[in-house]
């Protein structure tokens, strides 16, 4: 298990754009974080994963809001100065599964801590949000052999950009108590990680 302490950096606006990543094979493991979202910057906002592609289909990432997800994919999201609510109201959260698909999961409040666990097999994904199972989904390509599962290895925390040199997708909020494991948790497991930091994140 590899664990990085709570991360509570703010800058002279209160908010930071968290950007962290190391080089290691990124396999079906599970993740978990902490995570207060100060304001929707973009229609992307990658908690923490690997991808390979800019399409979010490869890899194993956690995304807590990503129009890719909702049935609104199709729109265009205006700016975040013209309306910051919107990401909020038509972008979804989902995990990569090696396709896109509907979820009906709505992004965190902004403001408010959330505890989020992503637990991945060789057969589906598993969301869990503050100790419950909130969605699942198969894992599956599409039929583009150029996009592998497993992604890249390089684990990234806070953004959005595949290929690891900034990217504009950076989530604008705060990120604590990132863990990593190299196997599945249980649904016991998880309940027990939120309730065991939950009085330590409380708002």
């Amino acid at each position: 298990m590899f664990f990085f302490p709570l991360q509570t950096i703010p800058n002279t606006r209160s908010v930071f754009f968290f950007l962290f990543f190391f080089k290691r094979p990124c396999l079906c493991l599970p993740r978990c974080s902490w995570l207060k979202l100060s304001k929707y910057e973009t229609s992307t906002g990658r908690a923490f994963g690997n991808s390979l592609d800019e399409h979010t289909l490869g890899g194993r990432s956690l995304f807590v809001h990503n129009l890719l997800y909702s049935t609104d994919r199709k729109l265009d999201p205006p700016p975040a100065s013209f309306d910051p609510t919107w990401t909020g109201t038509h972008a979804r959260l989902g995990a990569t599964a090696g396709h896109l698909y509907d979820s009906d999961i709505v992004p965190p409040k902004l403001h408010e801590w959330v505890h989020y666990v992503t637990v991945w097999d060789q057969n589906e994904v598993n969301m869990y949000q503050n100790g419950k199972l909130v969605g699942r989904e198969a894992l599956y390509g599409d039929g583009n052999d150029s996009i592998s599962t497993l992604g890249s290895q390089n684990f990234c925390i806070g953004n959005h950009e595949f290929s690891h040199k900034g990217g504009k997708f950076k989530l604008n909020g705060y990120v604590g108590l990132v863990r990593v494991w190299s196997k599945a948790l249980s649904s016991s497991s998880v309940v027990q990680l939120h309730a065991h930091a939950k009085e330590r994140f409380s708002n």
